[in-house]
C-alpha cells in the first residue's frame, strides 16, 4: 500500500488497472470489479484478490448479506456493463446528482428489498410466541398484541407495495427512509409491548421465553436492518428495552441481571449495527465508483469499437484506391509501352522517372540505367551547325513555367552516334495545379525531313525570312565571335512606319502583301552570309557578320534611299511608308535579349 493511501483508494486504483486491462484486451480476474474492501488482517492466505478464492473470516452478522446485496462483480465484457438500478448495481451512476443521494437510495432500495424477509419472520415468531403464551397470559390479551402485529405489518406490507410501484421515483428516498423508519419502529414498540405479557404471568420459563425472543428479534434485525441504522435503532431500543427494564425491576436475583444482560445485548447489536451500516456504505460508495468506472470503460470500448469500425472503412477505402491506381498505373504504362513514340517522364527536377521501350531504343538507354539521372545525361541534343551540345529544352520549359515546347535536332545516343529527332514537351501539374515533372516526348525523322523541320521552325513562312529564333541563334553565334575570334559584327534593326493607314483599310492581305516586297527590297543590299529576319509584325533585323560600322552606315543610306523612294500601290490605293534604324555594334558584353527586343 502506498503512504498516506487507504484501502479504499487502493481499492480503486486496482479497479481502474482491472479497467483498463479489459480496454486492452485482457479479461477480467474471476474475482470481478466486485470484490468486496477487506483488509489484509480478516483475510486468509487465499484471498480473491490474490489467488481467486472467496475464503473470507467475516464476521457471521452480516457478512455474506453485504456480499450478497452490497457488492456487485464487473463484468468480464463491456457488452455487460450498465445493468438496471433494480438488480444492485448502478447503470445511471454517473449522473449529476451527488454521490451521497445515490448512496442513500441505495440503502432505501436494500432495506426495502429485505422488508419481506423481515414482515414475515415477524409474523411467524409472533404467532409462535401468541401461541406459547395463551396457556400463561389473558387471551384476550395475547390475541390483541398478536392483532396488533398484524395491523402494523399489513401497513408496511403496503408501504413496501408503494415503494415498489411506478412512482417510486417521485418521492424522495429520505422520505422512504422516514416512513420505513416509523414502521420499524412501530414495530419494535409491538415487540416492547410483549411486557404486558410478562405482567399478566406467572411462568418463570414463559418470562425466558419472551426474552429469548425479543432478544432474537433484535439480533436478527441487524442483518436486515443496518443499511439504515436509525431503522434498526429504532426497532431494537423498542423491542429490548422495555423488557430488560421490566426484568431489572423484580426482586428475583436473576431477573435483574436478565434485563441487564438485554441492555448489554442492545449496545453489542446496536455496535455491530452500525459497523455493519458504514461497510454497507462503503460497499455502495464503492459500487457506485465501480459503476461510474465501467460506464467509463462501456463508453470508452464502444468510442473504440467506432473508431475500429471508421479505421477497417477507411483501410478498406484506401485499398480500393491502391488497386485502381495500381491498375490505372499499369493500364498507362502498358499505353506507353505500345505507342510508336519516344516517352520520357521527369520529376521537378529533371530526373527520370520512366522512359518507355521506344525512348530506351532511341537514346541507348535501358530504364534501369536511366532511373534517376539528369534528362539532359540521356537526352542529349547536338548543335548541328556548331557542333556543340545544346541544353535541356525541358529544364527551361520548367524553370520558366512555359505551357509546352516544341524543336527538332540531333540526338547524341549512348554510343555517340546520332539521330534526327523531333521532340515536344510539356509540363506535368497535380490536381492542384502544382508542377510535379514533365513530360518529354520525341521520334526519329529522316534526314530531308529534318531539314525541311529545321528550316520550318527557324524561318518566316511569309516572308521566308529568319525568325526570332532563327535570329536569336545567329546572335548568339556571333556573339560567341566576338569574344574568341574577335570579329567586328552590326546588328541593324528596321521598323516600317505607316503601316495604320494601310491595316485600317481592313485588307490584312495588304499588310502581308507589303512585308514581302520589304523583305525582298532589303535583301537585295546585304551579302548572302549576312543574316536578315523578321522578328515582330513591322520589325526586321540584319546581323552583319564581319562588318564594320561604316560599311554598315553605307548599306543603311541605300536601304534608307530606297525605301524613300518605295510606293505601295494596293486596290487603287497607293501608301507612303517610313523607317525607323537603329545600329548596335556588337561587343562581348552585349544583352542578346535587349537586341532581339520586345
Amino acid at each position: 500500500m502506498r503512504a498516506g493511501e487507504s484501502l479504499l483508494d487502493r481499492d480503486r486504483r486496482n479497479r481502474l488497472k482491472l479497467c483498463i486491462g479489459v480496454l486492452e484486451g485482457r479479461s477480467a480476474p474471476s474475482g470481478g470489479m466486485g470484490t468486496p474492501p477487506v483488509s489484509k488482517s480478516p483475510c486468509t492466505a487465499r484471498c480473491p484478490r490474490c489467488h481467486g478464492e472467496r475464503d473470507f473470516r467475516w464476521p457471521w452478522t452480516g457478512g455474506a448479506f453485504i456480499w450478497a446485496m452490497g457488492m456487485t462483480s464487473a463484468p468480464e465484457s463491456p457488452q455487460h456493463l450498465g445493468r438496471d438500478t433494480a438488480s444492485g448495481t448502478f447503470a445511471g451512476a454517473v449522473d449529476t446528482r451527488d454521490r451521497d443521494e445515490q448512496i442513500l437510495e441505495e440503502r432505501v432500495r436494500l432495506l426495502y428489498e429485505q422488508a419481506p424477509m423481515g414482515i414475515l419472520s415477524t409474523l411467524v415468531v409472533a404467532g409462535i410466541t401468541a401461541y406459547v403464551q395463551l396457556g400463561a397470559a389473558p387471551t384476550a390479551l395475547v390475541a390483541g398484541w398478536f392483532l396488533g402485529h398484524l395491523v402494523l405489518n399489513a401497513l408496511r406490507l403496503a408501504l413496501l407495495n408503494t415503494y415498489k410501484g411506478r412512482r417510486r421515483a417521485a418521492v424522495p428516498a429520505r422520505r422512504w427512509a422516514l416512513w420505513y423508519t416509523l414502521g420499524s419502529g412501530l414495530s419494535g414498540l409491538a415487540w416492547g409491548c410483549s411486557v404486558l405479557l410478562l405482567a399478566h404471568s406467572d411462568s418463570v420459563s414463559h418470562h425466558y421465553f419472551v426474552a429469548f425472543v425479543v432478544g432474537g428479534m433484535a439480533s436478527g434485525a441487524v442483518a436486515i436492518l443496518s443499511a439504515v441504522f436509525a431503522a434498526y435503532l429504532a426497532f431494537a431500543v423498542l423491542t429490548l428495552l422495555p423488557v430488560a427494564v421490566w426484568f431489572m425491576l423484580q426482586g428475583n436475583n436473576l431477573y435483574p441481571l436478565v434485563g441487564v444482560l438485554g441492555v448489554f445485548l442492545l449496545g453489542v447489536m446496536s455496535f455491530t449495527a452500525k459497523r455493519l451500516h458504514d461497510n454497507v456504505g462503503r460497499s455502495l460508495d464503492l459500487s457506485a465508483a465501480n459503476a461510474e468506472l465501467a460506464k467509463t470503460v462501456s463508453v470508452a470500448w464502444d468510442e473504440a469499437i467506432k473508431i475500429n469500425r471508421e479505421l477497417e472503412h477507411e483501410i478498406a477505402a484506401r485499398r480500393r484506391i491502391e488497386s485502381w491506381l495500381k491498375e490505372e498505373k499499369d493500364r498507362a504504362q502498358i499505353t506507353l509501352q505500345s505507342i510508336g513514340d519516344a516517352v520520357i517522364t521527369t520529376d521537378v527536377h529533371c530526373r527520370i522517372d520512366y522512359l518507355n521501350p521506344v525512348a530506351a531504343d532511341l537514346t541507348g538507354w535501358p530504364l534501369g540505367d536511366s532511373h534517376g539521372r539528369p534528362l539532359e545525361e540521356v537526352f542529349r541534343l547536338r548543335d548541328e551547325p556548331r557542333g556543340l551540345e545544346r541544353g535541356d529544352p525541358v529544364r527551361h520549359c520548367l524553370s520558366e513555367a512555359v505551357t509546352h515546347g516544341f524543336g527538332d535536332g540531333k540526338l547524341l545516343r549512348r554510343d555517340n552516334s546520332n539521330l534526327h529527332v523531333q521532340y515536344s514537351w510539356a509540363p506535368i501539374r497535380d490536381r492542384n495545379g502544382e508542377l510535379s515533372g514533365s513530360v518529354l516526348v520525341f521520334r526519329a525523322i529522316t534526314e530531308p525531313r529534318a531539314d525541311e523541320l529545321s528550316f520550318e521552325a527557324s524561318h518566316d513562312p511569309l516572308t521566308g525570312l529568319m525568325n526570332r529564333p532563327g535570329m536569336e541563334h545567329r546572335l548568339d553565334h556571333a556573339l560567341e565571335t566576338v569574344l574568341t575570334d574577335k570579329l567586328e559584327h552590326v546588328l541593324i534593326s528596321l521598323t516600317l512606319a505607316g503601316l495604320e493607314p494601310i491595316e485600317a483599310s481592313g485588307a490584312e492581305e495588304a499588310v502581308e502583301e507589303l512585308l514581302r516586297q520589304f523583305s525582298h527590297l532589303l535583301q537585295r543590299h546585304v551579302r548572302d552570309a549576312d543574316a536578315v529576319g523578321r522578328v515582330d509584325e513591322g520589325r526586321f533585323l540584319v546581323l552583319l557578320e564581319s562588318c564594320s560600322l561604316q560599311s554598315a552606315l553605307s548599306i543603311v543610306d541605300r536601304v534608307r534611299r530606297d525605301v524613300d523612294d518605295f510606293r505601295f500601290s494596293w486596290v487603287e490605293q497607293t501608301f507612303e511608308v517610313g523607317l525607323d534604324v537603329e545600329m548596335h555594334p556588337l561587343v562581348p558584353d552585349s544583352d542578346l535579349d535587349a537586341l532581339l527586343g520586345p
